[in-house]
C-alpha cells in the first residue's frame, strides 16, 4: 500500500490575507490555498508546516487523515468562548491536548490505530470530512463537553491512562450521539460499547429553548447592548459575535454543565465494555444458530413436501435416468444422478430403499463401462 496522508485548514472567524497567504504558499507549492482553506494530500514527500502553530495564527479548523492509522482534529476557539478550568480533566498527552494563546485556545484531538485497520467514510470522502466536524467547533463554544468526554474515553479504550484513574465529569446528553457526535465518535474509532456503558452516568440534555424564550431575552436588552452586538455581527468578526451571542443566552439558563452520576474508573469503563460486547456477540451468535436452525427445517420441510409429490412416479423416473444414461452426455449423467438421489430419498421415507437399491446395482452393473457416470454415482453416495 503507497503512503497517503490529507492535510486541510479552514479559516472560520476571519479570512487570510494576501500576505498570509503567500506564507502558506512558501511552505507548499502543490496545495490549494485559499482565503479560507487549505487543503493537500501527499502519496510522497510530507507536510512541511507546523499544524499547531498554523493553528495558532492562521485557522480555527485542521483535519489529517493518514492510511497508516492516524489522525486528528485540531480546533481553535476564541478565549472568550471557553473554560479553560472546565477542559483541563479530560486532557491526556499525544490524546487530547490543549494549548492558549493570546487570544484563543486550540484543541488537538489524536487518534492511532495499527496499519491495516478498515477504513471508513472519512477516508472515502477526506475533502468533506472536516466540515462534517466543524460542528464539534459550536458545541463546545456553547459550553457543551461531550466531545471532550468522547476523547477522552478513546484515551481509556487506547490504555494510554490507568486504569484506576477516575472519569472525568460526565456531560448531560451522552446518550444522545446522532449527528455530530455519531460522526466523532467513528472519526475516533471509538468503540460503541464504551460509549454506551459511559452514557450510563449522563443525565439528559435539556429541551430545545423555543424561539419565544430567545425573543423576551433579546427584547431585555437595552438598545445600546443590541447594537452592539448587531455591529459586531455584520463585522468581520460575525462568526465569533455570534457565539458570544449564544454563550451569553445561554448563560441565562440555569442548566447543568456535567452529570452528577457515580464517577466510575478507566478500568471499571473498559471491563464494563467487554462484558457488553461479549453479551452482544453472544446474542448474535444465537440469533444467527436461531436463524441457521429455522431456515434448515424450512429446506427440509420444503425437501419432505417435494419428495411426497413425487410418490407414484417412480416408474417413469427410473425410465427417464435409462434413457440419460444411455447417451454420453456429461449434463444428461448429471440430470440422471440428481433423480437418482430423488428417488433414493423416497425409497427411505416410504421403506422402500431395499427395492432402490437392487435397481441401482442393476443400473451400475448395466452402465459398467461408463466410468464418468459411475464417478458420480459414487460422489452422490449412490452406492448398493
Amino acid at each position: 500500500m503507497s503512503e497517503y496522508q490529507y492535510y486541510e485548514f479552514q479559516a472560520l472567524d476571519r479570512a487570510l490575507d494576501r500576505e498570509e497567504q503567500a506564507e502558506l504558499r512558501a511552505v507548499s507549492s502543490r496545495a490549494a490555498i485559499g482565503p479560507r482553506r487549505f487543503t493537500n494530500e501527499y502519496h510522497w514527500g510530507d507536510f512541511k508546516g507546523n499544524p499547531v502553530e498554523w493553528m495558532k495564527r492562521y485557522f480555527d479548523a485542521h483535519l489529517y487523515l493518514s492510511n497508516f492509522g492516524s489522525r486528528a482534529l485540531h480546533l481553535r476557539l476564541p478565549l472568550a468562548l471557553v473554560d479553560r478550568e472546565a477542559i483541563r480533566p479530560y486532557e491526556v498527552k499525544y490524546v487530547l491536548e490543549a494549548r492558549t494563546t493570546r487570544t484563543h485556545l486550540v484543541l488537538s484531538f489524536h487518534s492511532d490505530e495499527e496499519p491495516g485497520r478498515d477504513y471508513d467514510e472519512f477516508d472515502g470522502n477526506p475533502s468533506g470530512a472536516l466540515g462534517r466536524l466543524l460542528p464539534v467547533r459550536d458545541l463546545l463554544a456553547r459550553g457543551d463537553l461531550r466531545p471532550l468526554y468522547l476523547v477522552w474515553l478513546l484515551a481509556v479504550q487506547n490504555r494510554e491512562i490507568d486504569d484506576d484513574t477516575p472519569e472525568p465529569p460526565v456531560p448531560p446528553g451522552l446518550g444522545q450521539r446522532d449527528g455530530v457526535l455519531g460522526d466523532l465518535a467513528n472519526f475516533l474509532w471509538l468503540d460503541p460499547e464504551l460509549v454506551e456503558v459511559a452514557a450510563c452516568g449522563s443525565g439528559t440534555m435539556g429541551e430545545r429553548v423555543s424561539d419565544e424564550r430567545i425573543q423576551t431575552w433579546l427584547a431585555g436588552l437595552s438598545e445600546k447592548e443590541k447594537d452592539h452586538w448587531l455591529l459586531r455581527l455584520v463585522s468581520e468578526e460575525g462568526q465569533v459575535a455570534a457565539l458570544e451571542l449564544r454563550k451569553a443566552f445561554a448563560a441565562t439558563m440555569k442548566t447543568d454543565a456535567v452529570s452528577s452520576g457515580s464517577s466510575q474508573k478507566a478500568g471499571e469503563l473498559l471491563s464494563a465494555a467487554e462484558e457488553l460486547a461479549t453479551q452482544r456477540r453472544e446474542a448474535a451468535a444465537r440469533k444467527a444458530a436461531t436463524e441457521k436452525a429455522a431456515r434448515e427445517k424450512k429446506k427440509q420441510e420444503e425437501r419432505l413436501a417435494f419428495l411426497r409429490s413425487l410418490q407414484g412416479t417412480e416408474p417413469k423416473l427410473w425410465k427417464s435416468v435409462i434413457e440419460l444414461t444411455e447417451t454420453s452426455i456429461q449434463s444428461n449423467y448429471d440430470t440422471a444422478v440428481k433423480r437418482l438421489v430423488d428417488l433414493r430419498d423416497l425409497a427411505l421415507l416410504t421403506g422402500e430403499s431395499i427395492a432402490f437399491f437392487e435397481k441401482l446395482e442393476g443400473l451400475r452393473e448395466l452402465r459398467r463401462r461408463k466410468s464418468s457416470l459411475l464417478a458420480r454415482l459414487d460422489k452422490a453416495g449412490l452406492k448398493p
